[in-house]
C-alpha cells in the first residue's frame, strides 16, 4: 500500500509541475489531451518500475518427504534414466559403467562384468544394469 501512495504522491506533484512547465515554455497545453498523456506517461513508468524492480530467480525443486525424495541427477543417473527410456539408446551407459568397474578393478578380472561390458553394444535391461552395478560395489568393498 505504501509503494500506491508514493506513486499516487509522485502523479500528483509531477502531473502539475509538468503542466506548469508547459504552461511557461508557452506550448499553450490543453487540460483533457494533458491529462492523458500524463497518466499514460505513470502507467508506462510504475509497469518499467515493476518489471525491473525484482531480484533474481530462485529456483528450488519442490519440497518432497522423505518417501518421495527423488535421487539426485548426478551424470550417471541421467545416463541410466536416458538409456532406459530411450528408443534408441547410446552406449553412453556400457562406456561409463565400464569406465567406473575399471576403476575398482583395472584388470577388470570378473568374468561376469567382463562378459557384459566387453560385449557389443546392445540394450541393457533394469536387472542387467543392477547386476553389473553390484559386481562393482563388491570390488570397492574388498
Amino acid at each position: 500500500m505504501k509503494r500506491w501512495r508514493v506513486r499516487l504522491v509522485a502523479a500528483a506533484v509531477l502531473v502539475p509541475a509538468g503542466w506548469l512547465v508547459a504552461w511557461l515554455l508557452d506550448f499553450d497545453p490543453r487540460p483533457v489531451p494533458f491529462l492523458l498523456l500524463a497518466v499514460l506517461a505513470c502507467a508506462v513508468a510504475w509497469l518499467v518500475v515493476d518489471a525491473t524492480d525484482t531480484g533474481a530467480a530462485q529456483w528450488r525443486p519442490p519440497d518432497l518427504g522423505d518417501e518421495d525424495r527423488a535421487e539426485p541427477s548426478t551424470p550417471e543417473h541421467r545416463a541410466i534414466d536416458s538409456h532406459l527410456a530411450s528408443s534408441a539408446p547410446s552406449p553412453v551407459l556400457q562406456e561409463r559403467l565400464l569406465a567406473l568397474a575399471r576403476e575398482r578393478d583395472p584388470g577388470l578380472a570378473d568374468p561376469v562384468l567382463r562378459d557384459a561390458l566387453l560385449a557389443p553394444y546392445h540394450r541393457m535391461t533394469p536387472d542387467e544394469i543392477s547386476r553389473i552395478l553390484d559386481r562393482i560395489e563388491a570390488h570397492r568393498d574388498r
